[in-house]
């Protein structure tokens, strides 16, 4: 038998390499398309973490200047010392001629806070972004498979087949971590973010954000924080080739809670403590459960 059976050769390889890219992005364009039906319904939900934000009342003072005479009356109360000689309520009229200037302070109305957008193909090309998204949560069950048929076939011989099987068990889970991760931003970090960063000097500018970067900016946290939930399968997948074991993660333990608020520190949008001790605690414990986890590799 040649040494060389059983195996592709470089051109060989890069042409498998080429066609498996090629069905990537294949499965990219189709589902992007199907993603653009289900836009709107993500555009809302999207939107939903803001919904309850208003802008900060300000106290509001002016001169006001009557276009017209004006006559009031009312009812005033007349001090001790007056021709009367005791404190009196009587009722007057008061003769307000054109072009009386009046002192006025009242409080600004609380208004929704709402993205808008500033250039006319802002809303296109947010929609269009918002469909890519989705398309490639759509299509990644094809791209996984594509890489894991890539590293299987014979052009590549890094991974054993046992290796190769723990693969198969942690796409899955890998889904279902990165779902959990995702739900985590939205409803915990996301509103307390955007609480805050919105209530920040609210009193001397009126936020209006763009809705390209709004957009971007949610999308951004909510795939950092998915993707950082995979850390215990990434942990376990690690041990399965031995490049880690439990004995070198126990002693990199305080070096993980360390690079646990650094990471929230990067992730969370605010400088306040509470909400990068909101992602570094969920962090921390999923390097636990990746030590658990290694245990079984």
């Amino acid at each position: 038998m040649s040494s060389n059976e059983g195996h592709l050769t470089i051109i060989q390889h890069l042409d498998e390499l080429r066609q498996r890219l090629i069905k990537i992005a294949l499965a990219l364009v189709v589902a992007t398309a199907l993603s653009l039906i289900f836009v709107q319904p993500l555009f809302s939900l999207l939107l939903r973490p803001i919904s309850g934000l208003t802008t900060v009342s300000t106290q509001v003072t002016t001169r006001l200047f009557l276009a017209e005479t004006k006559v009031l009356t009312t009812t005033i109360v007349l001090p001790a010392e007056n021709p009367l000689g005791s404190s009196t309520t009587i009722s007057a009229t008061i003769l307000l001629p054109q072009g009386t200037e009046l002192p006025v302070s009242f409080l600004s109305p609380q208004e929704a806070v709402k993205p808008v957008f500033l250039r006319p193909t802002e809303m296109f090309i947010t929609y269009f972004k918002l469909a890519l998204v989705m398309g490639v949560g759509l299509a990644m069950p094809l791209i996984v498979w594509q890489v894991m048929m890539f590293l299987k076939g014979p052009g590549y011989s890094g991974l054993s087949r046992q290796e190769m099987r723990s693969l198969y068990v942690l796409v899955p889970l890998a889904g279902v971590f990165f779902a959990v991760g995702v739900s985590f931003a939205y409803f915990l970090l996301l509103p307390f973010a955007l609480k805050y960063l919105f209530g920040l000097g609210g009193d001397l500018a009126r936020p209006m954000p763009a809705v390209g970067d709004y957009f971007s900016f949610v999308t951004t946290l909510l795939l950092a924080v998915g993707l950082s939930f995979e850390t215990p399968l990434i942990i376990f997948f690690l041990a399965k080739v031995h490049l880690v074991n439990t004995k070198k993660l126990s002693s990199w333990r305080k070096y993980a809670i360390l690079a646990a608020f650094v990471i929230a520190a990067v992730i969370t949008p605010t400088p306040d403590p509470f909400n990068q001790t909101l992602v570094a605690v969920p962090l921390i414990i999923l390097y636990e459960i990746g030590i658990w986890m290694s245990k079984l590799a």
